[in-house]
């Protein structure tokens, strides 16, 4: 409960600065994720997060591309998967 706490906690304060809309939030937080690979399950909960602020599934896919030379093919294909597995729940394809 205490880390929950702490979570919310910390999550509300990033999330409730201004200069940045929930749109642009999620595209940040979808890059940075994939760029750290290994986070699937919080890429799966942004992606889903992304489609319902607004943002295109040609969009995100778009996001995976340009992080090829940063991130290299590995993490961007796994981040794919990830964001396939999510279009074909929501029947986005």
């Amino acid at each position: 409960p205490a880390i929950a706490d702490l979570l919310v906690e910390l999550f509300g304060d990033i999330y409730t600065r201004p200069n940045l809309d929930f749109k642009e939030r999620e595209l940040i937080t979808l890059a940075s994720l994939l760029t750290l690979g290994g986070c699937e399950a919080q890429l799966k909960v942004h992606t889903n997060a992304a489609l319902n602020v607004g943002i295109a599934p040609e969009q995100i896919v778009e996001i995976c591309t340009h992080c090829i030379p940063y991130a290299g093919f590995p993490r961007v294909l796994n981040a794919l998967f990830t964001v396939k597995a999510v279009f074909e729940e929501r029947n986005i394809l």
